[in-house]
């Protein structure tokens, strides 16, 4: 599987293989710049225009824990 941070606030998991969209999540309304898919903890952790680090249960889309992390977006 892979991720893929997009500008409408989404995150999408892939399965590359296959080329098969796996979970698609809105995480925010503004552009997420980074993510990072930790498959054996079952979390995808987001960074984002909203400046805050956001932790999320793939399995379930639930938010786990999030961080106000910056005082401005994030530049990555």
């Amino acid at each position: 599987w892979s991720s893929a941070a997009l500008y409408t606030g989404d995150v999408q998991i892939w399965n590359f293989e296959s080329q098969e969209l796996v979970k698609s999540l809105k995480v925010c309304d503004s552009p997420v710049r980074a993510v990072k898919f930790f498959p054996s903890k079952t979390w995808i952790v987001t960074g984002s225009d909203d400046m805050h680090v956001k932790i999320y249960d793939y399995t379930t889309s639930l938010l786990i824990h999030q961080f106000r992390a910056h005082s401005d977006y994030l530049r990555w």
